[in-house]
């Protein structure tokens, strides 16, 4: 009992250790869209790796203990490991004014660790599971969107606008039987950047807006020399 207890102590501590270390570089990320001239607008030198590391620290933690961290919204740090989808995720939270939603996940996460720490250092871990599923709307009139489920729906909204406006292109030109080009060089830099964008999306297919609009603002940003 006494090895299994500090195995279950040092698991807790390194995921805690782990996602403060991950935390403090995403918080840092987060600001590099916000702060003007921040060395972190296009990129961050540890956060790709923390992501992977956060992972891994994640699925050694105790069955139980994942699914009351993912009542959370912890999953919300668990999608991201790459600088295409970092930068997607940050603009969804710029512009959706909901960066301060993953401040307030990640005092819940760390605030769940200490308690599961307290639990096994006064052997009490098995009844851990007694507990109430939590719940942080008791207090509020009205329920907030959890952040996944609020990037779901623009997901399926941006989609359905694609495709409308997919239609209606098609229609168009099949009535006129003109094959139009999506952008002229007479159109100066704005539309010819557009156009590139335009042509991307369409390479990739199934690319939601928050995509486009990642491609787009980096294009823009390199070419104007101008940041977030």
């Amino acid at each position: 009992m006494g090895q299994q207890k500090e195995e279950l102590l040092n698991q807790v501590q390194e995921f805690k250790d782990t996602f403060n270390e991950y935390f403090e570089a995403f918080m840092e990320y987060l600001n590099g869209g916000i702060i003007k001239d921040s060395e972190y607008t296009f990129g961050h030198p540890t956060l790709f790796t923390l992501s992977n590391k956060l992972q891994v620290a994640y699925l050694q933690l105790p069955e139980y203990l994942q699914k009351r961290l993912l009542d959370l919204e912890f999953n919300v740090f668990l999608h991201c490991n790459n600088i295409v989808d970092f930068f997607s995720l940050r603009i969804f939270l710029i512009e959706k004014q909901r960066f301060h939603g993953t401040s307030t996940i990640a005092v819940r996460v760390d605030s769940e660790l200490n308690l599961a720490k307290m639990l096994i250092e006064k052997d009490i871990w098995e009844e851990y599971s007694k507990l109430p599923k939590r719940n942080f709307h008791f207090y509020r009139g009205q329920l907030q969107p959890k952040i996944m489920d609020e990037l779901k729906l623009q997901f399926e909204k941006d989609l359905q606008n694609k495709q409308q406006e997919e239609k209606a292109i098609s229609e168009s030109e099949n009535s006129s039987g003109e094959n139009k080009e999506l952008t002229n060089e007479g159109n100066g830099f704005f539309n010819d950047t557009v156009g590139k964008i335009e042509k991307t999306e369409a390479m990739i297919g199934s690319a939601d807006s928050i995509v486009g609009k990642t491609l787009n603002l980096i294009k823009t940003l390199t070419s104007i020399g101008k940041y977030l």
